[in-house]
């Protein structure tokens, strides 16, 4: 994103129209905020956002502990944060996917 993010959270615009970045920093920050609220180890939240032309890929990885926390009782808050980007898919008309995760089988993940 730019200077002032949080350093937990990594973007690869892509190719996206420039006039969608807002938004799209927004959910962003939105995803990540939530997340942290969620959790107890805030320090451990990892999101990247991959962007490609007309799709948003959101990966969360919080540690193995947290992983539960983060993706609720049976999936209630993962899906719930899925909701929300699918109304915001509708508008923008882009497609919004949401990963969320451990740390395990992903190389870029640290919890420094």
């Amino acid at each position: 994103m730019g200077n002032s993010d949080p350093p937990h959270i990594d973007v690869n615009w892509g190719e996206i129209p420039n006039e969608v970045h807002t938004k799209v920093r927004t959910l962003t920050l939105l995803v990540s905020t939530t997340i942290c609220a969620l959790v107890e180890d805030e320090g451990s939240v990892r999101v990247k956002v991959q962007a490609n032309y007309r799709r948003v890929m959101f990966t969360v990885r919080v540690s193995n502990a947290d992983v539960g926390l983060a993706v609720g009782a049976q999936g209630s808050h993962a899906n719930a944060l899925r909701t929300l980007l699918i109304a915001a898919s509708r508008k923008l008309r882009f497609h919004f996917e949401l990963d969320i995760g451990g740390p395990e089988g992903d190389p870029d993940w640290s919890s420094d």
